[in-house]
């Protein structure tokens, strides 16, 4: 490991230039691996924007498409995602966490970028929609990235946006199955030390947590 000298570019975020902000030499890096979409020695992408963290590698954009979406997402917003997705994009290096807290700036230049743990190879549009997961309803920043890589990925950003609210109910659904069919255990006061009771406990004052309201905005996102 190297330590590098500098300052976090959020620290230093009003004084420099655009251009210094994000840096597409990144894109440059070709992929030497067998697959079009992975890691960059080949593996499994690592990223906590994808169903369990981790997939691939893909030989095919069709197959990363499809491992994003979770199959508990209603049918409205896989066809608003697929249709997004059915656009061809390029196979891109990219660091895949690339916020203010990973950019190193010395006197006003780049000393460095930290954190590769997700970096790989992801379509064109992965960058920008990562950068502006960070910075959502933050104008300033938003509006660096806007300038870094134009209106392009508009459609794709949306579609992401969307995703992730899906992706919320479908794990609590997720959870829901899991406790429904006795595979999760939950605790009620008074039983630490027990091992927490079943969902199906005989007991009198059974210890459940609340899945109406959790429902009730699947219900809305699902139409």
């Amino acid at each position: 490991m190297t330590r590098l000298n500098g300052h976090t570019l959020g620290s230093v975020f009003h004084r420099i230039s655009y251009q210094e902000q994000c840096v597409r030499q990144l894109r440059c890096i070709p992929n030497w691996t067998p697959y079009r979409l992975a890691s960059t020695i080949g593996g499994p992408i690592i990223d906590h924007r994808i169903p369990d963290g981790t997939g691939g590698p893909f030989a095919t954009e069709s197959e990363f498409n499809k491992h994003l979406v979770h199959q508990y997402v209603g049918e409205e917003t896989k066809n608003f995602i697929a249709a997004t997705h059915s656009r061809d994009h390029r196979s891109f290096f990219a660091h895949a966490d690339l916020h203010p807290s990973n950019i190193l700036i010395d006197r006003g230049r780049l000393s460095g970028i930290v954190d590769w743990e997700c970096a790989g190879y992801y379509p064109e549009y992965w960058k920008f929609t990562k950068a502006m997961f960070g910075v959502w309803n933050i104008t300033d920043k938003e509006k660096i990235w806007r300038n870094t890589f134009g209106d392009d990925y508009d459609e794709e950003l949306k579609a992401e946006q969307r995703r992730m609210v899906s992706d919320f109910y479908a794990e609590g659904v997720e959870t829901f199955i899991a406790f429904r069919t006795n595979e999760v255990k939950v605790k009620r006061p008074g039983t630490e030390g027990s091992g927490g009771i079943s969902p199906h406990s005989t007991s009198h004052q059974p210890y459940e947590p609340s899945f109406d309201i959790l429902t009730s905005i699947g219900c809305h996102f699902q139409q």
